[in-house]
């Protein structure tokens, strides 16, 4: 056992193995389709699933584009772990120039569903033809599951309109950083009063509803406070004649106003 470990760890040093990323893939048999227990093979779906790259689902980050450099690879599969850490979401990338023949909505969704990831969590997908790129964001889920309300079709839209500059200039790395970054950001407030702006930064929206029942609120209380204090110093200017009459003379006496 001593040398089989020996053995073992100088194998790893001499040829190092890539555990944070991977462009490679494990081979689907009929005997063995390399599915989810949640998924039934049917005569339907088999050969979807044949088609199907068949993956580890530890490593997150599949670049079967090469679109990333090693570094690069390492930094999104470690941000991309961390947020399925803290949020229990399963978060898939993928570059691919090859769709396998389906449509790349049902390649994402294959790649997801027919691997073994978390029942819930977002796969997204770059995908390079002719020198250009499409992408596409989607959530797994039940209908109940968060995916839905924090990624729902607004954000999706705006998510990709924010990184889609940097794909195009093929900038994809830092494309997919941002990515991560904000999906990560709308996790963290968790608000459907939040949007994406321009610039990639995650704003409140403003509640209007909100902003104007509190206008009238603030109104009134001031228009009470007003009238209160007028009516109250027109009571202090009044004279009370039957206090102020001089009984043997009949006069009226001047009293001295205060000054407040």
């Amino acid at each position: 056992m001593r040398y089989r470990r020996i053995i073992i760890l100088l194998l790893l040093m001499l040829f190092p193995v890539n555990c944070f990323a991977s462009d490679k893939t494990l081979t689907r048999t009929n005997e063995n389709l390399l599915v989810p227990d949640s998924v039934t093979v049917t005569d339907n779906n088999r050969e979807a699933i044949l088609k199907t790259p068949a993956v580890s689902s530890e490593e997150k980050v599949y670049d079967f584009a090469d679109l990333y450099n090693e570094d690069q690879e390492k930094n999104l599969f470690q941000a991309a772990n961390n947020y399925t850490t803290n949020s229990s979401i399963d978060v898939v990338v993928v570059t691919t120039k090859d769709l396998k023949g389906f449509t790349l909505e049902q390649y994402a969704y294959n790649f997801y569903d027919y691997n073994m990831f978390k029942s819930e969590g977002i796969v997204f997908v770059i995908y390079i033809e002719n020198e250009k790129a499409k992408l596409f964001m989607g959530d797994i889920g039940t209908k109940e599951s968060k995916v839905f309300v924090m990624y729902n079709d607004k954000r999706t839209e705006e998510i990709l309109s924010y990184i889609y500059p940097d794909i195009k200039e093929g900038n994809y790395y830092l494309a997919t950083d941002k990515y991560i970054k904000t999906i990560d950001g709308f996790y963290r407030i968790n608000n459907n009063s939040y949007y994406l702006d321009e610039h990639g930064v995650i704003v409140k929206t403003i509640p209007w509803i909100e902003l104007i029942i509190l206008a009238l609120c603030v109104t009134i209380v001031v228009v009470i406070l007003c009238a209160y204090k007028l009516s109250n110093k027109s009571r202090k200017n009044k004279y009370n004649l039957d206090d102020n009459i001089n009984e043997t003379t009949m006069m009226v006496k001047l009293v001295k106003d205060e000054l407040i």
